[in-house]
């Protein structure tokens, strides 16, 4: 290599030429690419460790070279943190980008495009005919900016800081005029911001209008501009002269011109002057950091300062000239006190001076130098007239006033208000799009959210460094345009723009990068997260979107050039009288009452029923809805005689249930009686249940002793012949006789005799006695009648329904008794007896009939 480097050899190429080396590479590259393709299934090859460390190796190598190439363009692409299918879009695009860049230093180098940073000594101004009512004879004047104008902010002496990191430091240097020393502070303001003081505070608080000031004075007119001498003051002795040409006056009117296209705070371009015998004309941008001598007269408190609408006038000057105003009349202030319809300068000059304004040169380039004729006319015009319109308002206020001058005092101390301002620089901080995100009235998701923080945050970066506008860089409506679209390519941010600003052309790449990131964000609900408390103004926590509400139709911004479709009264839409604006419904809302008087009700208003529809699309004159109430009033007062009725029936109700708590509360329910009762029911009931059981028991005997009979005749019926067997009549009436004294018991009425326990136990040894006796009896005359019978007993041919009817009779009895005290054994609350009792709502209380 070291010999090739003595030879005056390249140490890649040798001793070919630039094409030779170029085609070698080119055909390794597809040596490799053909290779490459011949090799099936590659990614198994990745199970082995040292095929994997070796690819990886080799990729990052790759893409560091890869990267470290742009970088050196500086074209950033971050490869390593991406998919392969992405590194090979963004390699695209960078390649796209760098041979742009390429082309364009090319056309320059060849002639085809020049130099834009160029200096040009004779700038070309565009000139467009204005209208013809403003100026007569339809004269060329400017209204846009030229092309080719030099940035005047590169030949300042100090670099302008628009860093946000600092803020706005004063420049001044001196303070005269002072009653305090110069003395400016750092601080911090509410949002933790910080800021350094007001240099003229403390001689603003302190100063009040002298006694001439209040007196009124006899309005001087103003010579003719064409009589009145101009100076132009571009040269520091020309402005030495100047300051004491002002020293010498009691008054005098001030205006500024101002630039904030091609700058990122903005340029004081232009400063006019006018006493009442002279007009000077200042130039801001060749005297740049020597204009501060001019507070020995702006800040004399005996001196009035002339200005009309100062808001900003008074910023511009801190920040370009380091110059601070005490004493100051404003003029746009006067005329909100005095409560003028109009309040603009042209108006103020048409009222007093008969003067019209022209106004097509306020968006003019007032950077270019040297100035036209038009703009210095235009410029004389706006201070020339001042101090006449300031004598004039002052006796209006004077005489308008009160004995204490009241109107002249309040323009005095609102002016003093204006002087009190301090210049920041912009503030631009991470939710600071939601402004412009308010203002346009848009829906987005998430991922557009995301491109519009991240885009705009990306212009106003690149605004600080370049010393540009923010809509230099990317006009807002492109801004929201991209956004809303979220293209995937490069050429489809290109579409949204028309026509393309410069630096987006140059950060193209960097502006797609941010779209992309956007598209791979979650989509997210924003009524769900934090900037739901951002939205437009306007939007609530309710079901239905009330922003809408704010949106007129008749708004042609969004419309074509001649929309036929648009609403009107004649052509009602589906509402009660017409959806005139075919707004979003409020489907939220809830209405007091029913509306009766075209038969509809709130939920025929919410669904847009059809037959509601057919009959609001005729227009109803008042007359009209007049009979039509006429015609619905019987139904009415139909509707309001119901709602009475059944108001009527709600007190009926309540009086039955009164009468039936009264009843409940004289009812005599002691609980003695109610234990005693409870006592008695109970004892009957287990004497009948015991006298039941027995009654069983005896059945169940009897079935079981026949039982064993018929299977001891079935074995001697084998031996002996079958013979009919007559049960005795002395048998079958006793047991008749017993079935009906058991149904005399049953049946009596009278109320059941308490008895003792011991009691009971007797009546329960007679009872078992008697059934002895009767089944005594009953098998003693069997026996007898077996004894007199000498036949075999028939077993086939007995009768057995006299046992059976004897069972069902027993059941019977048992269940009719069972149903006769059906729920006297059933306690209910407190332990008491639930028979006969009744309960009304929840009083909680019981009674008997």
């Amino acid at each position: 290599m070291d010999s090739n480097m003595t030879d005056g050899l390249s140490p890649y190429t040798g001793n070919r030429s630039l094409d030779d080396y170029v085609k070698s590479i080119m055909n390794s590259v597809r040596g490799c690419q053909k290779i490459s393709s011949e090799l099936q299934g590659w990614h198994h090859y990745r199970d082995y460790a040292g095929v994997q460390r070796t690819m990886e190796q080799v990729n990052s190598s790759i893409t560091s070279l890869i990267s470290s190439i742009f970088s050196h363009q500086d074209i950033k692409l971050g490869l390593s943190h991406h998919k392969l299918i992405d590194q090979f879009d963004m390699i695209r695009e960078g390649n796209d980008a760098l041979l742009e860049r390429i082309n364009s230093d090319v056309d320059e180098a060849s002639g085809l495009k020049k130099n834009p940073d160029a200096e040009l000594l004779d700038p070309v101004v565009k000139k467009v005919q204005s209208p013809a009512t403003n100026v007569p004879g339809g004269k060329n004047v400017v209204l846009l900016a030229a092309r080719n104008v030099q940035k005047p902010q590169l030949f300042f002496a100090e670099k302008i800081n628009n860093s946000a990191k600092e803020p706005f430091i004063p420049i001044i240097k001196e303070k005269p005029n002072s009653m305090k020393p110069l003395s400016i502070l750092l601080c911090l303001d509410n949002n933790g911001q910080e800021f350094y003081s007001h240099p003229y505070e403390y001689e603003l608080q302190h100063w009040a209008p002298a006694q001439s000031q209040l007196q009124p004075v006899d309005p001087i007119l103003p010579k003719p501009m064409a009589e009145t001498p101009l100076v132009m003051v571009d040269t520091e002795e020309e402005l030495n002269n100047l300051v004491r040409d002002l020293s010498a006056c009691t008054e005098f009117a001030v205006d500024l011109e101002h630039h904030s296209f091609r700058s990122y705070m903005g340029l004081t371009c232009l400063m006019q002057i006018s006493t009442r015998d002279k007009d000077y004309i200042v130039d801001p941008l060749k005297l740049r950091g020597k204009l501060t001598i001019l507070n020995e007269v702006f800040t004399n408190p005996k001196i009035t300062k002339v200005l009309h609408g100062g808001d900003h006038d008074i910023l511009w000057l801190q920040r370009d000239c380091g110059v601070y105003v005490v004493n100051l009349f404003d003029t746009h202030q006067a005329a909100i006190v005095l409560e003028y319809p109009h309040r603009s300068l042209a108006a103020l000059l048409a009222r007093f001076c008969q003067v019209e304004a022209n106004k097509v040169f306020q968006r003019a380039d007032w950077r270019i130098r040297p100035l036209p004729s038009d703009f210095i006319n235009y410029a004389r015009q706006d201070s020339h007239y001042l101090l006449y319109i300031y004598d004039v308002m002052k006796n209006e206020l004077i005489s308008w006033g009160n004995q204490l001058n009241n109107l002249i005092f309040a323009v005095y101390t609102r002016s003093a208000e204006i002087c009190m301002r301090r210049y920041e620089k912009p503030f631009v901080g991470p939710e600071s799009h939601m402004e412009l995100y308010r203002r346009s009235r848009k829906a987005f998701n998430s991922r557009q959210m995301y491109a519009l923080r991240e885009l705009y945050l990306w212009r106003d970066r690149v605004a600080r460094e370049q010393d540009e506008s923010p809509e230099y860089v990317l006009p807002k409506h492109m801004l929201l345009q991209i956004t809303e679209v979220i293209p995937k390519e490069m050429q489809g941010v290109l579409a949204c723009c028309n026509p393309i600003p410069p630096l987006v052309k140059t950060e193209l790449l960097t502006i797609h990068t941010i779209i992309r990131e956007a598209l791979v964000q979650p989509l997210i609900d924003i009524k769900n997260t934090a900037i739901e408390g951002q939205l437009p103004i306007g939007t609530t926590q309710s079901t239905y979107d009330s922003n809408a509400n704010f949106i007129c139709k008749h708004d042609l911004s969004q419309c074509e050039e001649n929309p036929t479709d648009l609403p009107t009264l004649l052509n009602p839409r589906e509402t009660l009288l017409g959806d005139l604006f075919k707004q979003n419904r409020i489907t939220a809302a809830s209405l007091k009452e029913k509306s009766q008087l075209f038969g509809c009700t709130t939920n025929q208003l919410l669904c847009k029923k059809p037959e509601h529809s057919k009959r609001t699309t005729k227009f109803m004159s008042p007359h009209e809805r007049y009979t039509a109430y006429i015609k619905m009033k019987p139904l009415i007062d139909g509707e309001k005689k119901k709602k009475e009725g059944q108001s009527a029936d709600t007190d009926r109700v309540n009086k039955v249930r009164e009468h039936f708590m009264s009843l409940t509360n004289n009812t005599v329910d002691t609980e003695s009686e109610m234990e005693t009762n409870h006592r008695v029911e109970e004892e009957r009931t287990t004497n009948e249940s015991v006298s039941m059981q027995l009654q069983e028991q005896n059945s169940q005997q009897q079935l079981e002793d026949t039982s064993q009979q018929e299977k001891t005749e079935s074995k001697t019926k084998k031996k002996c012949p079958p013979k009919s067997f007559i049960l005795s009549e002395e048998i079958q009436e006793e047991k008749n006789k017993k079935s009906l004294k058991r149904k005399s018991d049953g049946g009596e009425e009278s109320p059941p005799k308490v008895q003792k326990p011991n009691e009971v136990e007797q009546t329960e040894k007679a009872n078992e006695k008697e059934d002895g006796e009767l089944s005594g009896d009953s098998s003693e005359k069997n026996t007898i009648g077996g004894e007199k019978s000498s036949e075999a007993f028939d077993y086939e041919a007995a009768d057995y329904s006299l046992f059976q009817k004897a069972q069902r009779k027993a059941q019977g009895s048992s269940q009719k008794i069972k149903e006769k005290f059906k729920g006297k054994n059933q306690k209910g609350r407190g332990g008491k007896s639930s028979m006969k009792s009744f309960t009304w709502g929840n009083a909680g209380h019981r009674g008997r009939r």
